[in-house]
């Protein structure tokens, strides 16, 4: 049984480590046994306890950490991986680093989104030449994150590779409407986004959409799920409040059953100036809901401009507002981008298409 070891420097949640959670489970029930190296005992630890995968901690300390990679290399000796999956430049780089000093057990490093990579950061030189190992693989989540991030790093293209992320869908079409929210209408029409409060998803543009879109419609809702806290989501607290939609934009903080939340949404919405992959997108798709996405990063590759959904500009509320409200106007429209939305999401971005990928490339490695 082949043996796979999976690094990663962040506990989640979120959409990398959501990843992980589909591959790890994906591969062990394929029979290749999966131990995961995390960096605390948070939601991806509990999670991969919850599916049954091997996890372990071990504590980052810093930049540069001979802790860290000692445990490693313990780490290696100890499970014998056939082969080393790291996720982030970090990650990769100490991953590499362990597996020089215990056996050579190629390795693949996953980029996940442009902030993967910090082109100032003064060592990026000398991490991408470690990274360069030629049994190495660098695989991008998509073909545009991989155009932004190769030139940065510096790595040699033929090292690289792309796969789209896949989840898994539900063998059913999503069930009606059934999940409510506190302080949400349970008659509302339901208009939403997922993802954490960071700079990179850019909500003070949906908030803006949203108030052109509830001056329109009385009866329409925005929730917001994801975690956040701090001066960003204070920012956006204060924003509600000028525009005039306390009562109208919910921000739901995390919650750990995003399909149910999803089949309550009638639109699924992205304000994101920066995407890897959009992972909510996808599941949102893949559950047959039209979605209004901005157009950036991998989102093209994922959704075709009004065949499988809506783009529009980044940082441009009135043209997310207004791909919004054609659907809510147009039912007949809406339904469609929600059909061809679901075919599109389940024929490539399915779970079993990603692990396909990956152990394509994982028996490739181990036979070279």
């Amino acid at each position: 049984m082949p043996r796979i070891l999976h690094i990663i420097d962040t506990a989640g949640p979120g959409g990398a480590e959501t990843i992980l959670t589909h591959l790890a489970g994906g591969l062990n029930a394929l029979g290749w046994a999966s131990r995961v190296l995390v960096p605390r005992d948070d939601w991806l630890y509990q999670r991969l306890g919850q599916m049954a995968v091997e996890c372990r901690v071990i504590r980052n300390r810093g930049s540069a950490s001979w802790r860290l990679l000692r445990s490693l290399v313990n780490e290696i000796k100890d499970f014998r991986p056939d082969l080393i999956h790291a996720h982030f430049l970090g990650s990769g780089v100490y991953g590499t680093l362990a597996s020089h000093l215990s056996g050579g057990a190629p390795l693949i490093c996953t980029f996940h989104g442009t902030p993967d990579v910090d082109p100032h950061d003064a060592l990026l030189g000398l991490k991408a030449r470690i990274l360069s190992r030629p049994n190495n693989r660098i695989v991008y989540v998509s073909h545009h994150l991989r155009r932004h991030l190769e030139p940065i790093l510096g790595v040699p293209p033929h090292l690289g590779e792309v796969i789209h992320n896949g989840v898994p869908f539900p063998d059913e079409e999503p069930a009606n409407k059934s999940m409510t929210f506190e302080g949400v209408d349970p008659n509302a029409r339901l208009i939403g986004a997922v993802g954490n409060i960071r700079p990179a998803k850019d909500y003070h543009t949906l908030l803006r959409a949203a108030h052109l879109v509830c001056l329109a419609h009385p009866n329409v809702h925005f929730v917001i799920v994801g975690g956040g806290q701090g001066g960003l989501f204070q920012d956006l607290l204060r924003l509600r409040r000028e525009l005039g939609v306390e009562g109208r934009v919910h921000f739901l903080g995390f919650h750990p059953d995003v399909p149910s939340v999803l089949k309550a949404l009638e639109i699924f919405v992205s304000s994101s100036a920066t995407e890897g992959l959009p992972l909510a997108s996808v599941e949102a798709m893949g559950m047959g809901k039209p979605v209004v996405l901005t157009n950036c990063g991998g989102v093209p590759e994922v959704v075709e401009d009004g065949r499988s959904g809506i783009l529009v500009p980044v940082r441009n509320p009135q043209a997310l507002a207004q791909g919004v409200l054609s659907l809510l106007g147009n039912p007949e429209l809406a339904r469609r981008l929600g059909a061809a939305a679901r075919a599109r999401a389940h024929a490539k971005f399915s779970l079993m298409s990603m692990l396909d990928r990956y152990t394509a490339l994982y028996r490739t490695l181990l036979a070279g």
